[in-house]
């Protein structure tokens, strides 16, 4: 460490002025910090300016990902203001490269917030552009409910404060040219720092495409009792907090390669998931159709015989962990005089696994 600056003040109020101070340790580390502080002790009137990079930033990992492996190289130029109790960046640009391939881009003007601060889109926030190889990589804090799926890229606008953060306006896109694909636009409002499965104010758009559902059913822990692909979609709108989650209009498309489809589209209110259940409040309207019953081979994994097209719709609610099909009517054969006509209810308990 070299550098200098001038003590002005008094020894209840000293202050640093003409800060010049180079941190260099071989090509690991090139830090130059500028500036003035009016207050040593309480870091009041700090107006400082932070250039350099670093190739092993052991103690900047640590401090964030509680790690010194996590972070592979990191770059930084920008301001740190201190007014009237407040601490602000100012011009940032930064970059974070992790050693699993995250890479993220930081710029822009922040504030950081007091701790318990309740975020607001209105908030002053870093703007934040993010690539990755998987949803591995984007894993920092060791989350175990987010899934492994494809190569991550994305932004979103970070706010900060002494305990929690938050990220607003966000779109990521995930698995991209992958057999799933996910897009999710919004806000995570409300995420603390020591305990990130608190997070809460989601309000999430989500997008979901794959070509194997059985493969993405696996990801989350849901078997499906076959090994066939069969392609899906799922349009839905989240909200609430990460232990009680509501989906907002939901619409689901799940076809065959032979052209059976089956659709559902409804609301669920309450979704709470544990490591051993599921429980909802959820009503949604279920339709299935197809050119011959054979087609649906592929769903329940066993030959079913040709007897004609088939056409049927029931009414699924979820109470708590138990699951109703109600007002059940499915078509067998011709329209006009179908072979086999089924009509009732199915009545099963709804668990994870």
């Amino acid at each position: 460490v070299q550098g200098g600056a001038r003590l002005q003040g008094d020894y209840a109020v000293p202050r640093l002025a003409d800060i010049d101070i180079h941190m260099h340790r071989g090509e690991e580390v090139d830090l130059t910090v500028t500036g003035s502080v009016d207050n040593i002790f309480t870091g009041e009137g700090a107006d400082l300016h932070m250039v350099g990079q670093s190739s092993h930033p052991q103690v900047a990992s640590w401090m964030l990902f509680g790690t010194v492996s996590a972070i592979s190289a990191l770059s930084i130029d920008g301001h740190l203001q201190e007014q009237q109790g407040v601490y602000r960046v100012r011009d940032l640009n930064a970059e974070v490269k992790t050693s699993d391939g995250l890479e993220m881009k930081a710029s822009g003007d922040g504030q950081l917030y007091p701790a318990r601060h309740r975020f607001s889109d209105a908030d002053e926030g870093i703007d934040l552009d993010l690539s990755a190889p998987n949803t591995d990589a984007l894993n920092l804090y060791q989350v175990e409910a987010i899934p492994s799926l494809g190569p991550v890229t994305g932004r979103a606008r970070l706010i900060v404060s002494r305990d929690a953060i938050a990220l607003y306006k966000t779109d990521l896109s995930i698995g991209k040219g992958s057999a799933t694909s996910v897009r999710l636009q919004g806000q995570l409002g409300q995420v603390p720092l020591h305990d990130v499965k608190a997070m809460s104010d989601i309000n999430l758009k989500v997008d979901i495409k794959t070509t194997d559902l059985a493969a993405l059913a696996r990801i989350f822990d849901f078997q499906i009792d076959h090994d066939q692909t069969a392609p899906g979609h799922v349009v839905t709108h989240l909200t609430g907090e990460g232990s009680n989650i509501n989906l907002g209009q939901t619409d689901i498309s799940i076809g065959s390669k032979d052209g059976a489809i089956i659709r559902a589209s409804g609301k669920a209110d309450n979704v709470v998931v544990t490591d051993t259940s599921i429980s909802a409040n959820a009503r949604f309207d279920v339709s299935a159709s197809a050119s011959d019953l054979s087609q649906f081979s592929e769903f329940v994994g066993v030959d079913l015989p040709k007897l004609g097209a088939v056409a049927g719709n029931a009414n699924l609610v979820v109470k708590g962990t138990r699951l109703t099909l109600d007002q059940m009517r499915i078509n067998i054969g011709a329209p006009d005089q179908p072979t086999i006509r089924l009509d009732g209810e199915v009545v099963s308990e709804l668990h994870k696994g």
